[in-house]
C-alpha cells in the first residue's frame, strides 16, 4: 500500500509538472533536441528514475546515516557517558534537518502557493466532512489543520523513530543505517494506525498525539486565497457521486438494507457477506455505532478490508474492524 502510494504520488506530481511546464514552453536546447530525437519519451522516464534514486539516497544519508556519524563523532569528544542518549540525538536530528528544509523551501514562491493550496484542501474537506455546501463562505470559516493529513504523519515518524532506535544495538552508522532501513516498514505501518486514532476519536491522548502534526502544519498548510478555494471545490466536487447523494442519504439507504436483513427469521442463524465500496461500508457501520459526525471513522476503508459485525438477540457488536487478511 505505500509502495503504491508513493507510485500514484510520483505519478500525480509529474503529470502536475508537465501541466505547469505547458504554460511556459521554452525552445530546447540542440542537446535537449538530440536527446528527444535519439531516446524519446524514454528520456524523461529515466531523469524522474535516476532523480528519484538519488533523492532516496539523499534522504538515507542525510536521516540515517550522518545523525549515526556525528553521534560517534560527539562520543568521541566526551566519552561513553552519553551513549544512552544516541537515539534521542538522533531523531531530534532528523527532525531539525526536516523543518530547517521545510522551512527554506517555504520561502520559495511556488512552495508557498503550494502550502496555500494545501490548506484550501484541507478546508474544503473539512466543509465536506461538516455536511456543508461546498462554498467559498463556507469553506473559508473551516479550520485549516487536520489530524490526518501527511505533514502529521512524517512528523509522527520521526518522532516513532527515536523510539525504534532504542531497541538498535549497532553503532557503526551503516549497520545502524540498514537496520532502521529495515524497521521502516514498522514505524510507518505504526504511524498510520496512530494517525487513523487521531481521526476516529477526539480525546486527551489522541490530542496529545495529534498535537507535533498540528503545530507542524502551520509551516505546510498555509491560509489559502478564495481563488484557491475555488480550485479546491471544483476537484472536490469532481470525485462526488453524480446522483448527488450526500453522506445522510446513503446513511438512510442502507439502513433500509440493514432493517431488512436483521429482521428477517429466516436469516437469524446465517453469515450475511456483503461486498461494497467504502462509503457504503462506513453507512453500514453506523447502525453499529451511530455517529454521523465521525462517518469515516477515522479513515477511508483500505482495499479488501474485512469489518465483522455480530447481531444477536437484538444486541449488535463489531467484531473485527478494517482488518487486512494477507
Amino acid at each position: 500500500s505505500m509502495v503504491d502510494t508513493l507510485r500514484l504520488g510520483m505519478k500525480a506530481l509529474t503529470l502536475s509538472a508537465d501541466k505547469v511546464g505547458g504554460e511556459e514552453e521554452e525552445e530546447p536546447s540542440k542537446f535537449e533536441k538530440w536527446l528527444e530525437k535519439k531516446f524519446g519519451d524514454k528520456v524523461m522516464n529515466a531523469v524522474v528514475a535516476v532523480g528519484g534514486v538519488l533523492g532516496v539516497a539523499l534522504a538515507v544519508l542525510l536521516f540515517f546515516f550522518l545523525p549515526a556519524v556525528l553521534f560517534n563523532g560527539l562520543m568521541v569528544l566526551t566519552g561513553d557517558g552519553i551513549s544512552g542518549w544516541r537515539s534521542v540525538f538522533e531523531g531530534l536530528l532528523r527532525i531539525v534537518i526536516f523543518v530547517l528544509y521545510i522551512v527554506v523551501i517555504s520561502k520559495m514562491p511556488e512552495i508557498d502557493r503550494t502550502f496555500r493550496y494545501h490548506g484550501a484542501e484541507h478546508k474544503t474537506i473539512f466543509c465536506y466532512e461538516n455536511d456543508l455546501p461546498l462554498t467559498v463562505e463556507n469553506v473559508r470559516k473551516q479550520k485549516r489543520f487536520h489530524p490526518r493529513c501527511g505533514s502529521s504523519f512524517m512528523i509522527l515518524m520521526l518522532l516513532l523513530g527515536i523510539i525504534i532506535g532504542f531497541f538498535i544495538p549497532f553503532s557503526n552508522p551503516f549497520l545502524r543505517t540498514f537496520c532502521k532501513l529495515l524497521c521502516l516498514p514498522i514505524v510507518v505501518s505504526i504511524g498510520y494506525e496512530l494517525i487513523k486514532l487521531c481521526g476516529k476519536y477526539d480525546n486527551v491522548l489522541t490530542r496529545i498525539i495529534a498535537a507535533p502534526g498540528l503545530w507542524f502544519q502551520r509551516l505546510t498548510v498555509k491560509e489559502p486565497t478564495d481563488k484557491m478555494m475555488e480550485a479546491a471545490i471544483a476537484a472536490m466536487k469532481a470525485v462526488i457521486p453524480e446522483n448527488g447523494e450526500d453522506i445522510f442519504d446513503v446513511i438512510a439507504r442502507t439502513k433500509d438494507f440493514w432493517d431488512e436483513k436483521t429482521s428477517d427469521p429466516a436469516l437469524a442463524d446465517k453469515t450475511i457477506l456483503v461486498a461494497s465500496h467504502g462509503c457504503a461500508v462506513r453507512a453500514l457501520l453506523q447502525n453499529v455505532d451511530p455517529d454521523p459526525k465521525n462517518f469515516w471513522r477515522g479513515c477511508v476503508p483500505p482495499n479488501c478490508c474485512v469489518n465483522l459485525v455480530e447481531v444477536k438477540n437484538g444486541k449488535t457488536t463489531l467484531l473485527e474492524e478494517d482488518k487486512v487478511y494477507a
